[in-house]
C-alpha cells in the first residue's frame, strides 16, 4: 500500500549567502564581491587572511601580519620585531633563529628546527615562519615532515582546513570530514540538501534521481517534485498501464481488478 511522505523542511539561506549549507549553519557560496570566511560571506577578509581565486579567505603566510597573497613575498604589514622589504617580505630585526621579545626588548631563541619565528598578537604564542631543513613545513610553533590532520600544505606552511574537516586541499575543498559529518561540495555539514541522500560508505551527499526531492539512494526515491508521480522508487510523468495516478499523494497506484 502506497503512503504519503511529507517533504522535509529545509533551512533558508542568510541574505548574504548565494547558497547555504543544508543544515543552515553557514554559507556554501557568496554573491559576486563576497568572500567565504569561516561559514560567512564577507566583503573583505580579516587581517591575517587574503582573498583567494576560489572566492574564499585563506590565511596569510605565517611571517605576514597582513597580506595580498599566500607566499612570504605577499606581506603588506609585519608583526612586532619585523620590518617589510621592497619585495614584500617581513625581515626580523634579530639574527637567524631568534625573535624579538616585547617584554625585554632582547632577541630570544626560536623553537628547535625553526629558522625564523615571531610572537602572535597575544605576545605569548610563538609562530614558526620557516624551517632550517628545506624538506620540512611549518605548523604553528614547530617544523614537521608533513602537515597534521586538519591542515593542508601551501608554500611550505600548514594551514587550517575548514571546520570539521580532516583532509583538504584548501579551506573550501574538503575531501574527508570528521565523524558524524557529511561531505557536501567541499564543506562538512550535518545533513544533506534537498534532492540528495547520505552515502554511508563515503560519508558524503550524493544526488537523488531525476525529479526526486527526497530519497534513500539514487534509485530509491520517496518524494517527487510537484510535476511527477512516485512509481517503484522513481519519479515519472505518466504512470502507464495498470496504474492510476493519485493526485493527492502524487503516487502511482495499482488499478483495482
Amino acid at each position: 500500500m502506497c503512503h504519503h511522505v511529507e517533504a522535509p523542511h529545509w533551512a533558508s539561506c542568510h541574505p548574504t549567502c548565494k547558497t547555504c549549507t543544508p543544515d543552515g549553519l553557514g554559507c556554501a557560496s557568496c554573491w559576486q564581491g563576497g568572500f567565504l570566511h569561516l561559514g560567512h560571506c564577507v566583503t573583505r577578509c580579516s587581517i591575517g587572511y587574503y582573498a583567494n581565486i576560489e572566492g574564499s579567505c585563506s590565511r596569510c603566510h605565517p611571517s605576514c601580519e597582513s597580506c595580498n597573497g599566500g607566499t612570504n613575498k605577499n606581506c603588506t604589514s609585519c608583526y612586532n620585531g619585523f620590518y617589510i622589504t621592497k619585495k614584500g617580505k617581513c625581515k626580523s630585526q634579530c639574527d637567524k633563529g631568534k625573535y624579538l621579545s616585547q617584554d625585554t626588548g632582547n632577541c630570544k631563541d626560536c623553537a628547535s628546527g625553526c629558522s625564523e619565528c615571531h610572537l602572535f598578537w597575544n605576545n605569548e604564542d610563538m609562530v614558526c615562519n620557516s624551517c632550517n631543513e628545506r624538506n620540512m613545513v611549518t605548523s604553528a610553533d614547530t617544523c614537521l615532515e608533513k602537515c597534521p590532520v586538519g591542515k593542508y600544505q601551501e608554500y611550505k606552511t600548514c594551514k587550517d582546513c575548514g571546520e570539521n574537516c580532516l583532509t583538504c586541499s584548501s579551506p573550501t575543498t574538503c575531501t574527508r570530514c570528521k565523524k558524524n559529518m557529511l561531505l557536501y561540495h567541499g564543506l562538512c555539514v550535518q545533513h544533506c540538501a534537498q534532492g540528495q541522500y547520505e552515502d554511508g560508505q563515503t560519508m558524503s551527499c550524493k544526488a537523488c534521481g531525476k525529479s526526486c526531492l527526497r530519497c534513500y539512494s539514487e534509485t530509491d526515491c520517496s518524494v517527487c517534485d510537484g510535476g511527477s508521480y512516485l512509481k517503484d522508487g522513481s519519479c515519472v510523468q505518466n504512470c502507464g498501464q495498470h496504474f492510476t495516478a493519485n493526485n493527492e499523494n502524487m503516487e502511482c497506484q495499482c488499478k483495482s481488478n
